[in-house]
């Protein structure tokens, strides 16, 4: 019998290493993977969209719509609605409804126009700003790559700056060793 306890603590304790091991190697798998730039790029990029988020609400909510709800009669723009179908008219005011609230707890069906235009508001800005950020990030990008470009002494058509070898007429420009050979595939000057 103790010889039996004996092999299942063996085993038991060789389960638990082997749980320990295989928990090591997921959690160093884990820390690779979160070590990548792609994901801590991408959380930051969460972050910021999540900020970004609010601040374009707070815009659309505590700016644009008190603006344009001075064209409703509601206090607020999202609160703009048409009633499609009547309720069981158990409202104070019959079937008159003051608000959206109302008209939905008396069973009414609604068109929330105004929401919705709201909505529509909210994401116009988002993709706007979007788009400004990204014209705004691919115009770095050019500026950099042109910086880093010349002109090919035979052709004129721009080639890195560090290029050997022109990729339009195929000119090679100057040799490894820094000799300032120039050729073109006719001719060979010396610079």
């Amino acid at each position: 019998m103790s010889q039996q306890l004996l092999e299942m603590g063996d085993k038991s304790k060789k389960v638990g290493m082997m749980a320990g091991n295989a928990a090591k190697g997921a959690f160093s798998d884990f820390q690779a993977f979160i070590n990548k730039g792609n994901v801590v790029d991408l959380a930051v990029g969460l972050v910021i969209g999540s900020a970004f988020s609010l601040v374009v609400a707070s815009l659309v909510n505590d700016l644009f719509t008190p603006i344009l709800s001075l064209a409703g009669s509601s206090n607020t723009f999202g609160e703009l609605f048409v009633v499609m179908r009547k309720g069981l008219g158990k409202s104070p005011n019959g079937f008159n409804y003051k608000t959206r609230a109302e008209a939905v707890g008396d069973g009414a069906i609604t068109l929330n126009w105004g929401n919705f235009i709201q909505a529509l508001i909210n994401f116009l800005i988002v993709a706007l700003s979007m788009f400004l950020v990204i014209k705004l990030a691919r115009a770095m990008i050019k500026e950099e790559k042109k910086a880093s470009m010349k002109p090919c002494p035979q052709c004129l058509e721009s080639v890195k700056e560090d290029a050997l070898k022109c990729k339009w007429c195929c000119s090679e420009f100057e040799s490894i060793l820094g000799v300032g050979l120039v050729m073109s595939p006719s001719t060979a000057t010396l610079n």
